[in-house]
């Protein structure tokens, strides 16, 4: 099937006997100019072929569509991947899917939808590689669309994650404990990872990391005062690479203590 250069819609028809084949000229609107018949190996025969088969031709959108790509800042980071259709003129319409091809049933929206002011149809999608197929529509027509495939790849941020935070048992020569902190990083943003809590004189410790690394490590805060009350705790690379957890631990219970040497020990005087 192709236009010729008259402007009309030629259809070629093969029989399932190869013995003749014939030629079917259309216009665009599908009305049947004439039939012509090639002659093979002397024998010819009619073929009924209807003029009704022929779908009306539209000349499909010309319209584009481009990705961008996830990104580890701005609003809603990182599953923020926009599709943009560019090129496209007013009443047309889409839909898209996930995949290389354009699945209808799953499309997005479920029903086609006039592509908004600006071109851009999502600026959602997930954190994720993936191909998308976005299918335009013409304003009117929908047997009429292009379908136009964009790629996605996830982007590698980073992460903070506290493990655990431990503490200790208070010492009673001091009224004081330690408290272990458990913390993983992916994709480090720096190359410290600093570690704090919100107890009373806790002073904050230090991990040195490689830049892009990923990796578990322990810290100890010592010498805290114990008094039962709950902590947070809070482990970051930077503003955009941060955790905290609430309320992480419960530091023991004050215990009795003394800091002068010999300090609860018996003394036994000798009357002479």
């Amino acid at each position: 099937m192709q236009i010729g250069p008259d402007g009309n819609l030629y259809v070629s028809f093969i029989r399932f006997t190869p013995d003749n084949t014939r030629i079917y000229k259309y216009d665009l609107t599908g009305s049947l100019i004439g039939a012509y018949t090639d002659e093979i190996g002397g024998v010819m025969k009619n073929i009924v072929f209807s003029p009704n088969v022929c779908p009306n031709a539209c000349p499909p959108p010309t319209a584009t569509a481009a990705a961008t790509q996830p990104t580890c800042v701005g609003a809603g980071s990182p599953n923020n991947g926009t599709i943009t259709i560019n090129g496209f003129t007013a009443g047309q319409r889409y839909q898209y899917s996930s995949g290389a091809t354009f699945n209808s049933g799953a499309a997005t929206p479920a029903t086609i939808t006039a592509i908004p002011v600006g071109g851009v149809i999502t600026s959602t999608l997930p954190n994720t590689t993936q191909q998308y197929t976005v299918r335009i529509y013409d304003a009117t027509d929908d047997a009429c669309f292009v379908d136009r495939v964009v790629s996605m790849t996830a982007a590698a941020c980073c992460s903070v994650t506290i493990n655990s935070s431990t503490p200790s048992a208070c010492v009673p020569a001091t009224n004081t404990y330690s408290l272990t902190v458990n913390v993983s990083w992916a994709n480090a943003s720096g190359t410290t990872l600093t570690v704090t809590t919100t107890a009373p004189g806790a002073t904050p410790q230090t991990i040195t990391t490689t830049l892009g690394s990923s990796g578990t490590q322990s810290v100890t805060f010592t010498g805290l005062t114990a008094n039962a009350m709950m902590y947070n705790v809070t482990a970051q690379f930077d503003a955009g690479c941060t955790a905290t957890t609430t309320n992480a631990f419960t530091a023991p219970p004050a215990c009795t203590g003394c800091g002068t040497p010999g300090c609860g020990s018996t003394m036994f005087l000798k009357r002479t």
